[in-house]
C-alpha cells in the first residue's frame, strides 16, 4: 500500500515537474528576482547628493525644534513658494531630517522604500483581481508584466537610487497603492473604518506627486465606471475617495 502511495506522488511531482506552466512560472519568478535583486542591493548602497544636502540644509534651518516642526515649515515654504505637492515635502523634510541625524538611515530607507513598493503592487493586483472575479494566476502575470519592465526602464532605477526622486516619486506610488489597497479592503470586508482610512489617505495623495497623483485619479475612475457598468452598482466609497483625491490635488495645485 505504502509502495502504491509512494508511486503517486512520484507519478504527480514528475508530472508538475514536466509541464510547460511549471516552467514558465518557474522562468517568470527567475526573471523577477535576476531583474529586481540588483535594484535593491545597489539601493542599499547610496549615498547622498547635491540636492538631498539641500533639502537637509533646508530643513535644518526650519523653524522649530523637532523633526516634525521643521517638516511642517518646509511644506509651508515650499507651498507657499515653490511647488503645492505638500506631501512630499512634508515627507522628503521629514526623512530629510532623520537621515541628518543618522547617515546610516540612507541605505536602509532606499533599499526598504523598492522592497515596500513591490510588496504594496503584489497585494493590490491580487486584490483588483480578485474584485474583478478573475484568479490567482490572473494576479501573477499582471503583476509580473508589469513589474519587470518597470524595473527595467532605466528612468525609474535612478529614480529609486536618490533619495529627494525616492520620496516624490517612489513614495507617491506606495501612498497610491496603499489608498486602492485600503479601498479594495473596505469594500470585501464591508468596513468603514477602512475606507475612512482610504479617504485619509487619499488626502495625503492629493499632495504628493502631480503626475502619480494623475494616474491613481484615472484608476480610481476606471474602478468607478468597472463597477457602474460591470457589475450595475455604484461604489460610494470609490467616489468619496476619488473625489477626495481630486479635491485635494486641485487644493495642491491651486
Amino acid at each position: 500500500m505504502m509502495k502504491v502511495e509512494y508511486k503517486r506522488k512520484y507519478i504527480k511531482t514528475t508530472s508538475v515537474l514536466c509541464s510547460a506552466k511549471f516552467w514558465i512560472y518557474l522562468i517568470s519568478i527567475i526573471l523577477l528576482v535576476l531583474i529586481v535583486a540588483p535594484i535593491i542591493r545597489a539601493a542599499s548602497c547610496g549615498v547622498l547628493n547635491v540636492d538631498d544636502f539641500l533639502m537637509m540644509n533646508t530643513v535644518l534651518k526650519a523653524e522649530g525644534h523637532s523633526g516634525f516642526s521643521k517638516a511642517f515649515a518646509n511644506m509651508k515654504y515650499y507651498y507657499n513658494e515653490w511647488s503645492g505637492s505638500y506631501a512630499v515635502y512634508f515627507i522628503e523634510a521629514f526623512l530629510a531630517y532623520l537621515i541628518s541625524l543618522h547617515n546610516r538611515l540612507v541605505p536602509i530607507y532606499l533599499a526598504g522604500a523598492i522592497i515596500l513598493f513591490i510588496c504594496l503592487y503584489a497585494i493590490l493586483a491580487s486584490l483588483m483581481c480578485e474584485h474583478a472575479g478573475t484568479g490567482k494566476v490572473t494576479a501573477f502575470w499582471i503583476f509580473v508584466g508589469t513589474i519587470i519592465p518597470f524595473f527595467g526602464f532605466n528612468y525609474y532605477t535612478e529614480v529609486f537610487y536618490w533619495f529627494v526622486g525616492n520620496c516624490a516619486y517612489c513614495m507617491s506610488f506606495i501612498v497610491g497603492f496603499a489608498e486602492l489597497i485600503l479601498l479594495l479592503l473596505s469594500d470585501k470586508y464591508k468596513s468603514k473604518i477602512l475606507l475612512c482610512l482610504s479617504i485619509l489617505t487619499a488626502v495625503v495623495m492629493g499632495g504628493m506627486w502631480i503626475q502619480v497623483m494623475g494616474v491613481f485619479c484615472m484608476l480610481l475612475f476606471l474602478l468607478i465606471l468597472y463597477d457602474f457598468y460591470g457589475q450595475r452598482k455604484i461604489n460610494v466609497g470609490a467616489c468619496l475617495v476619488f473625489a477626495t483625491t481630486v479635491i485635494a490635488g486641485v487644493i495642491a495645485v491651486s
